[in-house]
């Protein structure tokens, strides 16, 4: 996809509201593809969960969260993580969440911004992917995170207020050099989430960190990577009480109309199977995925 050309075009600019067309068209089959998606996953069953799997036999001293004190010979490191949970949980002077709080100060107001460099030529025309955007990720309304439930697993649930995911795109002409932007956005609300997670690491590793790379919020995952012995999600429950319909920016007026309309008859027709297919697409498949790249980032 990236700098790829589609052939069979011709070098031509295209009208405004042809560009206007294009763009709701692709954004049409974009929705169409996402429902076809979760309908194929409203029809997985669940079928029974494997016994807790137990990691890889090592001979390695790996850290038991039942048991943290034993683990690393100290006194203090069940309590200390303990207080870490409470802290996660609990809720500052004006009644803030703490994590909230945390992750509004980390990311400057609750949203992640990734930019990306993905395009493709059609004609006379570049049509990009510029960047995605996360927010609301300061809008949990109460965490249960680090439970241990075994020695090395532990279960996180947290449930929140609002999500709202968005693709800024654009659209440029290489004769002319203008440009013309949209946004594709999708807003999620009353959001649960559950994760058992399954996480051993190497005790004699995480002794050996230097305190100071840990001051250093780039460098904190990358050095529990390197502790990792075995790590993966067990479950990944993600359920969903509103999906709201998407919409676009950017658009002209007549556009616009024509995408509202078509877009709330899309999702009226299929949101009821949308919601029941969200948690079966985040433990069936999405898991799996982010299992694949948690290990690619402790083979690293």
């Amino acid at each position: 996809f990236n700098g790829g050309k589609l052939g069979g075009v011709g070098s031509m600019t295209l009208s405004n509201t042809a560009v206007d067309t294009a763009v709701f068209s692709g954004s049409l089959l974009l929705q169409t593809f996402t429902i076809a998606l979760l309908e194929n996953h409203v029809h997985f069953h669940a079928g029974e969960k494997p016994s807790p799997s137990l990691p890889p036999n090592t001979t390695k001293l790996l850290l038991n969260f039942q048991d943290l004190s034993g683990s690393l010979g100290g006194d203090s490191a069940d309590e200390a993580f303990e207080m870490a949970r409470e802290y996660l949980s609990g809720t500052d002077e004006n009644g803030e969440l703490n994590l909230n709080v945390l992750i509004g100060n980390l990311t400057g107001g609750g949203a992640v911004v990734v930019d990306l460099d993905l395009n493709a030529q059609m004609g006379d025309l570049w049509i990009g992917l510029d960047s995605v955007s996360i927010e609301g990720l300061d809008s949990f309304l109460s965490v249960d995170v680090l439970h241990p439930t075994s020695p090395y697993r532990f279960t996180n649930n947290v449930t929140m207020e609002k999500l709202s995911i968005a693709l800024d795109f654009s659209v440029s002409s290489n004769t002319t050099g203008e440009s013309q932007a949209f946004e594709l956005r999708y807003d999620l609300s009353d959001i649960d989430v559950f994760i058992d997670l399954q996480a051993a690491f190497v005790v004699d590793l995480l002794l050996d960190i230097e305190l100071g790379s840990l001051l250093h919020t780039q460098d904190i995952i990358p050095c529990l990577m390197a502790c990792v012995h075995h790590i993966g999600m067990e479950s990944f429950v993600m359920n969903i009480g509103q999906f709201g319909v998407p919409t676009m920016s950017g658009l002209q007026a007549e556009t616009d109309a024509a995408a509202r309309t078509t877009f709330e008859a899309l999702y009226a027709a299929y949101n009821e199977d949308i919601l029941q297919a969200i948690p079966k697409l985040t433990d069936k498949t999405l898991r799996h995925l982010l299992n694949n790249y948690i290990w690619s980032l402790v083979d690293e």
